[in-house]
């Protein structure tokens, strides 16, 4: 993610989503840390803690300047999301429904015809179970970064209340 500080709308938005998942759950990544010796496994848990910490002090300060508005707001952010989730869920589910009849459809018409006569319908049918394959992986990558930015917001108000009881 880039290092400017970005609104609480510009956290939602997929572009976002995108280029964090893009940066942090990539193959190489993750092959990197599957294979990593513990040397590199204690760089990596370094530089993703700095990362998080900074990743949560700019959504903490997108969600309120006030830190005492932060948890009251932070729980409202995280109600917002999960009730998103929750829809994702669901069409995400319906897409795989979709994806796999128009796939089973494909594979009757073609197994039917042998050499298709009827290119048009096998075509469609191509069509439709890639599109919806690629709504559902855009649902669940929007899902995750839900899920994420949930994890965050709750990390701050456990923060924010929890330094509010120290200080009485």
């Amino acid at each position: 993610m880039s290092n400017q500080r970005r609104s609480l709308a510009e956290l939602l938005s997929h572009n976002v989503s995108h280029e964090y998942s893009v940066k942090h759950y990539g193959i190489v990544r993750v092959i990197r840390e599957t294979f990593a010796s513990p040397e590199q496994l204690g760089k990596i848990l370094e530089e993703e803690q700095a990362r998080m910490k900074k990743f949560r002090e700019d959504l903490a300060s997108a969600i309120s300047p006030s830190v005492r508005d932060q948890a009251l707001k932070a729980r409202v952010l995280i109600n917002f999301l999960k009730i998103r989730m929750n829809r994702l869920e669901f069409w995400s589910g319906f897409l795989t429904a979709l994806t796999a009849i128009s796939g089973v459809a494909l594979a009757v018409q073609g197994l039917s015809a042998g050499v298709s006569k009827d290119w048009v319908l096998s075509l469609t049918l191509l069509t439709l179970t890639l599109l919806f394959a690629c709504l559902k992986w855009r649902f669940e990558k929007h899902k995750y970064w839900y899920g994420y930015l949930i994890a965050h917001a709750e990390s701050i108000e456990f923060q924010v209340n929890n330094v509010g009881k120290e200080r009485s």
